[in-house]
């Protein structure tokens, strides 16, 4: 039987690089050729508290209106239209299909996700998406914990949220680098059981 895999959807199977510099850029009002910049800030301070407070010198009210703002936007479909698929979608179809394997998502509006895969031409995988609604960085661990810990299991993603699913006992998780984080920077001591450049690279190892 074969083991099951979980893999996360922002930043490994879509890049959203440009989403997110999008509506920092739109907040701030700066200017296109900052984008290479506020990647490279992007991995130092993670935290868009830490970035925002490290540029701009916000008091505590400023930064959660920006915050706000952030939260308020980045699902809107002008963004998430700014996403661009990462593998190619036939591979992306074939491994799902001879695979035990789930998206695994936060996300504050479901529907709005679930068109997104469509216009994405990659609505094949609205079966195999589970979506969870944001509640703090252990959110995935925690569903993990409750729903797959019984047998061995992957998880896939590009994050200390994805990667926190590595503790529990039955899990390995696999970092790709395609995300907002550096795997060299990930918080509290966590490592991944293997890092991969992409998540094309990932899935031919599992396959």
């Amino acid at each position: 039987m074969s083991v099951r895999v979980f893999v996360d959807f922002d930043g490994t199977i879509v890049d959203v690089w440009a989403r997110y510099f999008a509506v920092f850029r739109d907040y701030f009002k700066l200017p296109e050729d900052v984008y290479n910049k506020y990647r490279e800030l992007k991995y130092l301070y993670p935290s868009d508290r830490e970035l925002v407070s490290h540029l701009f010198h916000l008091n505590t009210v400023e930064t959660e209106v920006y915050l706000q703002f952030k939260h308020n936007w980045l699902e809107e479909i002008e963004y998430l239209r700014l996403d661009t698929l990462i593998p190619d979608s036939q591979a992306l179809k074939t491994f799902f299909q001879k695979n035990d394997a789930r998206v695994l998502t936060i996300r504050k509006n479901k529907a709005t996700f679930m068109k997104q895969l469509d216009w994405m031409g990659i609505g094949f995988l609205q079966e195999w998406a589970i979506v969870l609604e944001s509640s703090g960085i252990s959110a995935k661990c925690d569903w993990l914990r409750k729903h797959a810990n019984e047998e061995p299991f992957i998880m896939i993603g590009d994050s200390e949220v994805d990667m926190q699913a590595g503790e529990i006992s039955t899990c390995k998780a696999y970092f790709v680098k395609t995300g907002l984080r550096d795997v060299r920077y990930l918080p509290n001591g966590i490592k991944p059981a293997k890092v991969y450049e992409n998540i094309q690279e990932c899935f031919a190892d599992i396959l």
